[in-house]
């Protein structure tokens, strides 16, 4: 059994948890394949937080809070973010975790100048991703779903770009041999972000979008969520890599 830590970030909006549920039952459909344990801390509700030395994964969600507004929830976890950072142990942020990893280490995150990305997207790797066990199995494109507002505008020192979109260069980042952060939703599925493209058809609509245009060829993302899988697995205490032995840094 493995052992992993989800810290997430605020709840979804009434209407899309009466539905589909939080960013935790997201997180454990998309870990269904795999024989875990996992302990959710709700980081916008309770200041605890796992130990920054603690060698199990930890993953911290997407959310529906901006980065930029500084709510103190996000700022204690972006001191506890600094801490691990000077740990080898295992870190993954995904979306406003992505994004708060980039902020708590010395970069920039505001909201992108050409609006939002939200959809079924292709994601490109880089020359070196391959050289990474964590995107081995990856084909060098591969679609994910995507959706925010706000972007990595600029980088932190010392992080490697191992992943874009035709939108947001920093898709994929590397700060350190087991610290990692990705724009994308590997536990979003079809439904979920459909309904969630829909739900602001009128927003879309005052923009010259057609809903439709976005929602209709949204579909599942085996490879993203493979991602996040093999992120569990490969640093996990008995995992394929067991307890971590390098220092952070690139």
């Amino acid at each position: 059994m493995i052992d992993v830590h989800f810290l997430q970030a605020g709840s979804p909006p009434p209407d899309v948890e009466q539905r589909f549920g939080n960013q935790n039952a997201w997180f454990k459909r998309a870990l269904q394949a795999l024989e875990v344990n996992v302990h959710t801390w709700r980081v916008h509700q309770d200041k605890a937080l796992p130990a920054a030395d603690c060698p199990d994964p930890v993953v911290i969600s997407g959310s529906w809070s901006m980065v930029t507004d500084e709510p103190d929830w996000s700022e204690n976890l972006a001191a506890w973010i600094r801490e691990r950072y000077q740990t080898p142990m295992p870190l993954l942020g995904i979306c406003y975790g992505h994004q708060l990893m980039a902020h708590a280490l010395g970069g920039r995150v505001d909201y992108h100048p050409l609006g939002a990305e939200v959809g079924y997207l292709p994601i490109h790797l880089s020359e070196q991703a391959h050289e990474h066990e964590l995107l081995t199995h990856l084909p060098m494109q591969f679609p994910a779903l995507l959706t925010h507002q706000q972007s990595v505008l600029s980088l932190p020192d010392h992080v490697q770009v191992l992943g874009s979109s035709a939108h947001d260069p920093y898709q994929i980042l590397r700060y350190g041999p087991a610290q990692w952060s990705i724009q994308f939703h590997p536990e979003f599925f079809a439904g979920l972000l459909r309904y969630c493209v829909l739900r602001k058809a009128e927003s879309w609509r005052a923009q010259g979008i057609d809903p439709k245009t976005l929602a209709d060829p949204i579909q599942d993302t085996p490879d993203a969520r493979r991602l996040l899988c093999r992120f569990v697995q490969i640093y996990s205490s008995s995992g394929p890599s067991g307890r971590r032995k390098n220092s952070p840094g690139v």
